[in-house]
């Protein structure tokens, strides 16, 4: 289950979802798609072009809106280079 929030409906319970992170072995893949999010490399903050990004953290970004698609992120993960997941 994904969880999505804006600043709107924070409250003090809220947990905010686990940071993206960029997987050292794509960074070949920089500014291939041209779409860009905040994730961790290593240790620091960076804008990361989505192809940079881990399978999970690709997930996460494809399902950060609150939606869910398999088929589409399958079609993402592929062209992206990563394994399909199986649901």
């Amino acid at each position: 289950m994904t969880y999505n929030y804006t600043d709107t409906d924070l409250d003090e319970h809220a947990v905010p979802p686990p940071p993206k992170r960029v997987d050292p072995d794509r960074a070949d893949l920089h500014g291939l798609t041209g779409f860009y999010c905040r994730a961790m490399n290593g240790d620091k903050w960076v804008s990361a072009d989505i192809a940079e990004l881990d399978r999970d953290s690709l997930r996460a970004f494809l399902r950060s809106r609150g939606g869910e698609n398999l088929w589409a992120e399958n079609i993402i993960a592929g062209l992206l280079r990563h394994e399909p997941w199986e649901e």
